[in-house]
């Protein structure tokens, strides 16, 4: 549902020839990974599990969109690091904030017993995931 969501927010956002190249939930995946510092392209391999020829296809629309950057990596000059920059921040705020708004107002459609099992579904989901 927040997939959805996330998808729909992505693709009313996303404008002009290139934007088709965005529409994926594999970029907020990365986004959302590369919130925590910057990362080398093994590492998104690695965490992400997609193939590297996807992986690389991604990484190169976010990178023409200025959503991250490639910067030197300081302790191996064989590597380098991929970082979102500040608008790649700020987009994935945008389209998780407003998918969750989007979410938010299709739970209050619901009764109280509907939300009360959703809400036990997710502690259990949680629970299981740990």
């Amino acid at each position: 549902m927040l997939g959805q969501a996330i998808g729909r927010t992505m693709r009313s956002n996303a404008c002009g020839p290139a934007a088709s190249d965005l529409n994926t939930l594999i970029h907020m995946r990365m986004l959302h990974t590369l919130q925590d510092g910057p990362k080398t392209f093994q590492e998104l391999l690695a965490f992400r599990g997609v193939a590297p020829a996807t992986l690389s296809r991604s990484l190169d629309a976010m990178s023409r969109h200025g959503w991250i950057e490639r910067i030197p990596h300081p302790d191996d000059k064989r590597q380098i690091l991929l970082q979102a920059t500040h608008s790649g921040r700020a987009y994935f705020q945008e389209v998780i904030g407003a998918a969750l708004q989007q979410l938010q107002e299709s739970m209050q459609q619901l009764n109280d017993e509907e939300r009360d099992t959703i809400a036990l579904a997710l502690r259990l989901l949680q629970r299981t995931l740990k």
